[in-house]
């Protein structure tokens, strides 16, 4: 693999959000894949919860009611895209309060942070940095922990930053070769004081950790409202996840990691290498309510499931994944909604789709090209056959899921409807609404073998270029629904579809892939054709990573 490179062109503000603390903190000795304890609350005030409560109750409820609540949904999507709106506005000037010149100055400024400080640490290149401190921000006042220059201070050697506190922003710093000092590179915690209302922001992570035989992660997110953006992280060739949601159930994480840009993740040969994985087995019976939008994943083929959602109520929107091996995968949890994805295979064998495990889950909106696999695990969209009474980490059954308006393309296995996966976990999903996804050019048998489905709604679904392979053949038409290659690569309706206003039934879907507004009689699968707005297409390099300079990675 060819070595990550920095360029220092400048790059136009795009987005940046509030300067909130993002705190981290490496766990010294600990086992890397259990998380040490942590204290839940750590004194965030009142106005973090108004700020963010709103939005983030609204999204959790959206895979609650299947079928119904259009405009609740609605009002969800509205709200977070909002917030989220609000939290992109271009980054403010960097002021520094302090310039630190070296490691020792940088840790003399960290230990006793005052509110609204702005700690800088000047261009350089800094061997060996261990800071762990506790930044004692909030909503007025956040602490600040940058580059001077964002992208030129440059950290090398053995690596740990523990951060602890609450309002604290970690930004630009390059973290480039070199070794995790802990089992975290980043950690948003310090001892059991965990970093609440935290950001990281345009901080690259590159080829850190080659040869270490230990299992390490770079991002481990704790405490509550944390948000990773506009970061890059590539070249993690050992064991361990890039980014993992480290939770509690007993309360909501409400994280938000959105615009990075995970590149060149190798295969490992082994279990727990996703790109983000939220929560464990142990936590599924709780809800996360983290949001995952608008990252862009390339030849992420470090584990089966490059995203691995292991609790409840989280979102999944707008993400772009190219040449990755694996799925995005609803593993454990319920109510979790996947909404508007982009899937290229690009042609890489085994790259997968969209897994659904366990109930309550709402996957609309997804478009999936390409998928090359006979694995039963690896369909385009696949629902997994479950267990009755499942323990830890087994198969939950899928019940009252709503999968509508997506768009398959070129695949085999375009759905897999009962996906066995395990001999003990047999029960066929129950009471999938499963309506107007559109298969074209499907391979093989558009619905592969499986447990099938118990007492389901299927209505206005389309397929064409193989046979359905899947009975009762009620509520699909076999149509060509002359689907053409669009501007941004996707392959849309043409002019004069039957797609187009062809769509049966009341699932409550009332945007397509772009956020467009679906009205009147809706088209079948992921695009509504004609409807005003601007069209999104996938994600590019232009659209995540840091802001103001920017990354170069193979």
């Amino acid at each position: 693999m060819l070595p990550s490179k920095l360029s220092w062109r400048r790059r136009s503000p795009r987005g940046g959000g509030l300067a909130v603390a993002l705190l981290v903190t490496v766990c010294c000795g600990e086992d890397a894949s259990a998380p040490p304890p942590v204290d839940a609350g750590s004194g965030v005030d009142a106005a973090l919860d108004a700020a963010a409560d709103a939005p983030r109750d609204a999204a959790s409820d959206v895979g609650a009611d299947v079928g119904t609540g259009a405009d609740a949904a609605d009002a969800v999507a509205d709200a977070a895209d909002a917030a989220a709106d609000a939290a992109d506005a271009a980054p403010p000037p960097i002021a520094c309060t302090v310039v630190a010149s070296s490691l020792a100055d940088l840790s003399r400024a960290l230990a006793a942070p005052a509110p609204g400080s702005t700690v800088c640490l000047a261009d350089g290149t800094y061997a060996d940095a261990n800071l762990v401190f506790t930044a004692p921000g909030t909503a007025a006042q956040p602490i600040v922990i940058t580059a001077q220059n964002p992208g030129r201070a440059i950290l090398t050697g053995q690596t740990q930053i523990s951060m602890g506190g609450a309002f604290a922003t970690l930004q630009g710093f390059v973290i480039q070769g070199g070794q995790s000092l802990g089992g975290s590179l980043i950690e948003l915690k310090n001892g059991r004081t965990s970093c609440d209302g935290c950001r990281v922001t345009e901080v690259a992570i590159l080829d850190v950790d080659a040869g270490n035989p230990n299992d390490t992660k770079w991002v481990s997110l704790y405490g509550q409202r944390n948000r990773v953006d506009h970061c890059a992280f590539s070249g993690k060739t050992s064991q361990g996840t890039v980014l993992v949601v480290w939770r509690s159930s007993a309360r909501t994480d409400d994280h938000r990691i959105d615009h990075n840009l995970f590149a060149n993740r190798p295969a490992i040969g082994s279990n727990g290498n996703e790109a983000i994985r939220v929560g464990t087995g142990a936590e599924a019976s709780s809800d996360s309510r983290t949001i995952i939008e608008e990252n862009l994943f390339e030849a992420m083929n470090g584990d089966a499931e490059f995203i691995s959602i292991k609790s409840g109520a989280n979102t999944v929107r707008h993400n772009t994944i190219r040449r990755s091996k694996g799925t995005l995968t609803l593993r454990n949890g319920a109510g979790s909604t996947v909404d508007a994805n982009i899937i290229l295979t690009e042609g890489v064998a085994d790259a997968g789709g969209i897994r659904v495990i366990g109930p309550r889950h709402r996957v609309t909106n997804n478009y999936v090209e390409g998928v090359r696999s006979t694995s039963s695990a690896r369909g385009a969209l696949s629902l997994v056959a479950g267990k009755l009474d499942p323990g830890p980490g087994e198969y939950a059954p899928v019940r009252d899921a709503l999968v509508a308006f997506n768009t398959i393309v070129d695949c085999e296995q375009s759905l897999i409807l009962g996906a066995v996966l395990d001999p003990q976990s047999t029960l066929a999903p129950e009471n999938v609404t499963l309506a107007n996804n559109l298969v074209s050019a499907a391979r093989g048998s558009v619905a592969a073998p499986g447990a099938g489905l118990t007492t389901p709604s299927v209505f206005g679904n389309f397929y064409f270029g193989a046979p359905l392979g899947f009975s009762p053949a009620a509520g699909f038409t076999e149509i060509d629904a002359r689907l053409t290659r669009a501007p941004g690569g996707l392959m849309r309706p043409s002019a004069g579809s039957p797609a187009v206003d062809a769509a049966s039934g009341a699932a409550a879907v009332t945007a397509d892939i772009d956020g467009q507004a679906r009205s009147g009689a809706f088209d079948v699968g992921c695009d509504e054709v004609g409807a005003p707005g601007p069209v999104r297409g996938p994600l590019g390099r232009a659209d995540v990573g840091p802001t103001r300079w920017r990354v170069t990675v193979p």
